[in-house]
């Protein structure tokens, strides 16, 4: 997401933390919902695309190495 490529990932419930599935990311459960997400946003690629920005701006505004730093010496 970080590069502003889109994120078609393995369910991981970490990523709910910080990004919003469907909206920064997409997620798949199994081999079979894997391959049709594929098929649908390989032929949807203005949905593809909005969901990569989407995370692209999501990155920026709170998840940069300078946000990290200033949140680990915060806790000192």
């Amino acid at each position: 997401m970080g590069s502003g490529g889109f994120l078609l990932t393995s369910y991981q419930g970490d990523l709910e933390l910080f990004f919003t599935e469907g909206r920064d990311y997409v997620s798949y459960s199994s081999r079979e919902e894997l391959l049709d997400k594929a098929a649908y946003y390989l032929k949807h690629e203005a949905e593809r695309a909005a969901i990569a920005e989407n995370g692209l701006a999501q990155i920026r505004e709170a998840h940069t190495y300078r946000h990290r730093v200033r949140e680990m010496l915060s806790d000192l």
